[in-house]
């Protein structure tokens, strides 16, 4: 209920920054109105991230801590001798049940939250095993939505010597990759409920990748593929992937896929070459 409220509090708050970011904007200056609204979409995608991350992905750590606090909050007071003298033979099992059962739910709570951390501490040693094998290093990346795009313009950047590319270029070039090649795309999109996008969802969709901070994957990086030249190496705990085009030549840019590490959800990183064994 607290999320909620605080959900709906920041609903309201962007609304109120929005009609402001709308009465800035002179009348007529189509150019402003047109920045207004990018703007205004980034905002909002930005929110409904938050959201998710929120509502749908908060770590079972928290989730656990308060469930032993509020187990621990609701046992009862351990009653005097005289008063456990007066109760009757029923009451004192009911009572033993409950403890047994608010015992039970705490070793649950310890073993969910020990499980989590023995996962991701499990998932990094497979990736940092891996990584040591080809003599790379980890070269983080920010957790902001726009991972994918900065991990693989920074490996471009090492291919090319040159600055990486900016992520809203990045992001406007997927964007125009995807758009002018649907049908290579369209297919292995889908929506929310798991149904196929038609062509007006597909462009919107491209709309979002180019404009907000809409999350990449498979797809983003097949399209990514195709519009740098190169196979794209995913390194992960479990089995590693390569995604190509037929376009593509040389050796692949290599990223680093995580599913468990960052209590926010998927992740990608870049790699950097190995300088020294104590790296």
């Amino acid at each position: 209920m607290e999320l909620e409220a605080s959900q709906k509090m920041e609903r309201r708050e962007l609304q109120a920054q929005i009609q402001q970011i709308k009465r800035a904007v002179p009348k007529g200056d189509k150019r402003r109105m047109k920045e207004a609204k990018e703007e205004i979409a980034r905002l909002e995608a930005d929110l409904d991230q938050r959201h998710r991350v929120q509502s749908d992905q908060q770590p079972i750590v928290d989730t656990c801590e308060q469930l032993m606090a509020e187990i621990e909050l609701s046992q009862p007071h351990t009653p005097s001798d005289s008063q456990s003298n007066k109760k009757s033979k029923a009451a004192k099992r009911r009572e033993k049940k409950e403890r047994e059962e608010k015992d039970r739910a705490i070793r649950i709570a310890q073993a969910a939250k020990e499980s989590l951390n023995g996962a991701r501490q499990t998932e990094q040693t497979l990736i940092n095993s891996k990584l040591s094998h080809r003599n790379l290093d980890l070269y983080d990346i920010p957790s902001d939505g726009d991972c994918l795009y900065k991990a693989t313009s920074h490996q471009m950047s090492l291919k090319t010597k040159e600055p990486a590319l900016a992520v809203s270029e990045m992001r406007r070039k997927v964007a125009n990759e995807m758009r002018s090649n649907m049908s290579e795309y369209l297919p292995f999109l889908t929506t929310a409920d798991g149904d196929s996008l038609d062509e007006e969802g597909f462009l919107s969709y491209c709309n979002r990748l180019e404009n907000t901070h809409e999350w990449g994957g498979h797809v983003e990086i097949k399209a990514i593929s195709a519009l740098l030249g190169y196979p794209v190496l995913i390194i992960q705990a479990d089995q590693d992937i390569t995604i190509e085009n037929d376009s593509n030549s040389g050796d692949p840019l290599t990223i680093v896929y995580h599913k468990r590490l960052y209590e926010l959800g998927e992740h990608y990183n870049s790699v950097i070459p190995r300088t020294s064994s104590e790296s």
